[in-house]
Formats: C-alpha cells, sequence, structure tokens
C-alpha cells in the first residue's frame, strides 16, 4: 500500500511539474514582457532568432560590499540549441557559462562589487549556429543628463527680447527606460522654458532662455527620475548689441602730391544694426590731420547688418602746395564711429615723405619775352601811322647856252625843255 501511496504521490508530482513548465512556457515572464512583481524586463525585440531577457531587476543581495543576484533567461528558435551565457558584470568581470541540447536556459546569477556604483550588466546569448541575441541591465535605475551645457550670448532687446535656445538630452542609461521630470533653478534677469518637462528615456526638451536684464546668469535644469537626481549646468551672458571699428590697412605711406585709400569697417557685434556716423578730428588738432592732409570719406555714415559688417574708405591726400609745406614725419589719425551712445575708435598710421619744392619760375625769360614783343608791336603801329614821303624831284640846272646867232646869252624854257634867245626871238 505505501508502495502504491509513493507511486501516486510521484505521478502526481511528474504531472504538476509539466503543468508548471506548460504555464511557463507560454506566460509573460517566459515570453519577456512584465514580471509578476510589475518590473521591466529587458529583452531584445522577439524577432531576433536569439532572444535573452532578465527576469527580474537586480536583487541587492549583500549590501556592503554590494553584491547583486541576476535572473537571466534566453532561447533560440525551434531545432537550435543555446550553447553559451557571456556575462559582462560592467566591472571588468566576465564570465562564460556552457549549454548543450537546451533550446531555451535560464541563469541565475550573484557577482559581488569591489565598489557601489552603478554598474551595467550585460549579457550576450549564442546559438549552435552562431545566432546571438544581447540584454543589458543597470544595477540602479539611473539616466543620462549632460554636466553642462555651452555658454550663450543673449542680446537683450525689446520685450521679450532675444533667445538662446538649447537642445537637452535626457539619455538612457544600460537600456533600462525611466521616467524622468525636467525643471529649471530660477535665477533673475533671465526666463527659461522646457519643452516637455517629462519623457521616458531617451528623449530631448527644448530648453529657451530669455534676458530681461544685462548680466551674467548662471542657473541649473534638473532631472528627476526613480529616486535619481542629475542636473546640467547653463551659463547665460544678457549683453546690449554693439560694434566695434577696424582700419585696413592700420598703416600707410603717403608721398608728396598723392594719395592713399584706407578701408574703415563697422563690425556688427550681438545683432547690432543701426546706423554708425564716422567722424575725424578737426585739422590740425591732437590726433587729426595737420596742415597738408586732407582725409575724405566715401561714407560719413554706415549701417552693418545684424552680425555682419559695413565698410567706408577714406583716401588720404598730401598738398604741398601750402606754406609752410607738411613736415616729413609718422602722425596717427583717430577715427570714430557714434551712434547714439554707443562711441568706438580706431586709428590709421599715415608716414608722410618730405614735400620736394618746384623750381623756381623763369620770370626773366618771360619779361625779356614780353619786352620784346611790345617793342616789335610798337615799330610797327609806328611804321603804320608814319606819312609817305615823296622824294623832291632834283632840279639840273641846265648849262647856260648862247645864241649862235647874236651870241648873247639864252633862257631854258622848262615846259618845253629847251634853250629860248629873247633878243633873237627864236630857239635855236
Amino acid at each position: 500500500m505505501a508502495f502504491v501511496e509513493g507511486t501516486y504521490l510521484k505521478v502526481m508530482s511528474s504531472a504538476a511539474l509539466l503543468i508548471l513548465v506548460i504555464i511557463l512556457s507560454f506566460s509573460p515572464l517566459a515570453q519577456g514582457y512584465v514580471s509578476p512583481t510589475g518590473r521591466i524586463t529587458i529583452h531584445p525585440a522577439d524577432s531576433q532568432v536569439v532572444q535573452v531577457w532578465f527576469d527580474s531587476l537586480p536583487q541587492l543581495t549583500i549590501l556592503y560590499p554590494p553584491a547583486y543576484s541576476f535572473n537571466v533567461g534566453a532561447k533560440t528558435t525551434s531545432g537550435l540549441w543555446i550553447t553559451n551565457l557571456h556575462w559582462d558584470f560592467g566591472d571588468g568581470s566576465t564570465l562564460d557559462v556552457p549549454f548543450s541540447t537546451q533550446s531555451q536556459v535560464s541563469e541565475i546569477r550573484t557577482h559581488q562589487y569591489a565598489d557601489q556604483k552603478n554598474h551595467c550588466v550585460t549579457v550576450t546569448a549564442q546559438d549552435n549556429v552562431g545566432n546571438v541575441g544581447t540584454v543589458s541591465v543597470s544595477l540602479m535605475a539611473d539616466f543620462i543628463l549632460p554636466g553642462s551645457l555651452p555658454t550663450q550670448s543673449v542680446t537683450l532687446g525689446v520685450t521679450p527680447g532675444d533667445s538662446a535656445v538649447y537642445t537637452v538630452n535626457v539619455g538612457l542609461f544600460c537600456g533600462r527606460p525611466v521616467n524622468v521630470q525636467l525643471t529649471t533653478s530660477s535665477s533673475a534677469g533671465i526666463v527659461t522654458s522646457l519643452n516637455p518637462l517629462s519623457g521616458n528615456t531617451p528623449f530631448s526638451s527644448v530648453l529657451t532662455v530669455q534676458c530681461v536684464q544685462l548680466g551674467t546668469y548662471t542657473f541649473s535644469i534638473i532631472g528627476t527620475g526613480s529616486g535619481i537626481t542629475h542636473t546640467s549646468t547653463v551659463t547665460i551672458v544678457c549683453v546690449k548689441p554693439n560694434f566695434w571699428i577696424s582700419v585696413t590697412p592700420n598703416s600707410t605711406n603717403v608721398s608728396a602730391q598723392s594719395s592713399q585709400v584706407v578701408n574703415v569697417t563697422i563690425h556688427s557685434i550681438n545683432n547690432f544694426n543701426s546706423p554708425v556716423t564716422l567722424s575725424l578730428p578737426p585739422t590740425g588738432t591732437p590726433n587729426g590731420p595737420p596742415n597738408g592732409m586732407n582725409i575724405t570719406l566715401s561714407q560719413n555714415s554706415v549701417t552693418p547688418p545684424p552680425n555682419g559688417t559695413a565698410t567706408s574708405q577714406a583716401t588720404i591726400r598730401i598738398d604741398c602746395s601750402i606754406n609752410p609745406p607738411i613736415s616729413p614725419g609718422t602722425y596717427v589719425i583717430k577715427i570714430t564711429g557714434t551712434s547714439g551712445s554707443l562711441v568706438r575708435q580706431s586709428s590709421v598710421s599715415v608716414q608722410v615723405a618730405a614735400c620736394v619744392p618746384p623750381p623756381p619760375f623763369p620770370w626773366w625769360l618771360i619779361i625779356g619775352l614780353i619786352s620784346g614783343l611790345l617793342v616789335l608791336l610798337l615799330l610797327i603801329l609806328f611804321m603804320k601811322r608814319r606819312p609817305s614821303v615823296v622824294p623832291a624831284p632834283i632840279l639840273v640846272q641846265p648849262q647856260v647856252g648862247y645864241c649862235p646867232t647874236c651870241g648873247k646869252a639864252m633862257s631854258f624854257i622848262e615846259q618845253y625843255r629847251t634853250w629860248y634867245c629873247f633878243y633873237c626871238q627864236r630857239y635855236p
């Protein structure tokens, strides 16, 4: 009778064990979803040939030095079997556990750590044809938040002002999702906002910062999840729009009676885009052009685009005709830019060569030419105004003739150009 009862109990035990195996094989726990305790079971996608999962989160078994217990399961497709589980405990320790002829295996393993850090434990399963699956879990729930974000400068303008925008990445630690709430610490002079304010890791939130008064402000982004808190530090510099001036080249050589051109450039800072008036000190004053140096600007007022540049050309000319002429040497000329209450200056060094006087003008030659021309003109005028002179007839006194008849002297008749004897009253 005892034998029959013992056999009956063994049969019942075997049947109960078979039923338990069947139930477990179809339970969510064996399939790698949520454990009966409600804890998250982490495993790769079901579509993989080899699936690996933790049946529960790591259990702390010894407080110090800390020891944890891990319960992992793995399976491969029908007809294949798991050959190895490779443990990486995250502290440099590894372990390989061999298996054979089982398509689904489970392993409970305890590991002791030398420190209390939050290590990432990874288990890799491999089957007989080389398919692998991997699962990781951290000892404690955690998430990743950057320690700090880059410093930005924000222009203080009209309400609501310019904005600095950051992307805050809240990272997944060791494949273990955590719901994280985000907030920012308060800081006077700025207004901050986060969108979204929470999420399951990994996720991103957009941080927007606006300035309401000038200054440098440091605040924190605070992330809280599963009892863990991390902070990220942010520094914001609230500034006014501004500009500065450069002159290129900042030194030049100018010879007598010549000119050189330099570029006067306005550089925008913090989105500055207001008109800038350019000016020079008066001639002969300190840092102004000396007598004999003329400087003209192609544009007396320029407006740079936001964070851009605008240029006016300055032409420097030396005039040696003044008396006394400009002295040779180096002159530093300041150029001033003014926009409202903002005043900025830059300078250019001008090296001036000595003025060489021209040779004296040959006035004596001009005077001699003019005198000669005047004498010639007077002679011409005199010759034109002088009356013409008729030469007097030359009187040829004829010789005294005697009448051949009476022998007396005859008279010469001019009209007939012959002699006449008044005694004989006849021409000879």
